[in-house]
Parts: C-alpha cells; sequence; structure tokens
C-alpha cells in the first residue's frame, strides 16, 4: 500500500498560506479541524499532515475513510462538530467544492466559505456565504461573516 500511496503524496504541495492562516486561528484560540473525502486510511495522511507541520495547528483530522460517510453527508459534518464541542452555528467551514463542502455544512447550520479556483464560475443553485480567492482572505471573511 505504501509503493501505492507514495507517488501520490509526492504529488501534495501546501496551499499558499495555509501554514499562517491556521497559525493564526490556533493563536486566537479557535478550534481547527480538517475533514477529508478519501480512500487512503487515516494514518497516510497524519503522516503528510505532520511532514508539512500542518498537525500542530490542528484540533482534528477527520477522515471519510475512518468515518464510513463521504461529504456532504451530514454525519461527516456533525461528528466533527461532536469532536470539537462546537455548536453548527458558531462554526466555519472551508472549502473549495460546493456541493460537498458549502452545502454539506450549511445543511448542517454551519456557516461556509468558498475558495474559488481560478477560472471556476460559482452557480446560483449554491451560494456560499463568503468567497476567497485565497487562504490570507480568510481572517476578514471570518470577522465579517461572526461580526468580530
Amino acid at each position: 500500500m505504501i509503493r501505492y500511496y507514495q507517488p501520490v503524496t509526492e504529488q501534495i504541495t501546501l496551499i499558499p498560506g495555509a501554514v499562517e492562516t491556521l497559525k493564526l486561528f490556533k493563536d486566537k484560540n479557535l478550534k481547527v479541524g480538517l475533514l477529508s473525502n478519501t480512500i487512503f486510511p487515516e494514518r497516510f495522511h497524519t503522516e503528510e499532515l505532520k511532514r508539512f507541520g500542518l498537525d500542530k495547528y490542528l484540533d482534528l483530522a477527520l477522515f471519510s475513510s475512518e468515518v464510513g460517510f463521504k461529504k456532504p453527508h451530514p454525519h461527516m459534518f456533525c461528528t466533527a462538530l461532536e469532536k470539537l464541542g462546537v455548536v453548527p452555528h458558531s462554526a466555519l467551514f472551508v472549502g473549495d467544492r460546493l456541493e460537498e463542502d458549502i452545502e454539506g455544512a450549511q445543511k448542517v447550520g454551519m456557516k461556509a466559505v468558498l475558495k474559488i479556483k481560478e477560472g471556476e464560475d460559482c452557480p446560483a443553485c449554491i451560494v456560499p456565504d463568503a468567497k476567497i480567492a485565497n487562504l490570507s482572505e480568510l481572517p476578514e471573511a471570518v470577522l465579517k461573516l461572526f461580526e468580530i
């Protein structure tokens, strides 16, 4: 399995601003979690999070391969909220997929921010609470959405 997985992990790169944004939120004592749809076991992802130094900023990393459900199923989001001890209306989900991330989060009562991919349009049927082009815009979006 490791031989199969290695070519995949070699292609992984961090989104610019990921570490800085996660650090900022952790410094503000906000709970931070990761939800991922994946076929790979948790241990493979945990190693990648450690390799990039992201693990120290996460209170939770939840993988569909372990939960038994994929986003946008409410169970994925509700499991994360429960494990973090957070109620939906005080939670924010950031994702780059309209149906899986944005619609899924909103259906359980979370606010949702769409990270727009360059050249991608946003259909009117799913409306994120905010849109960002890069992670450096996320702190401002959080301030506006939660009126902090």
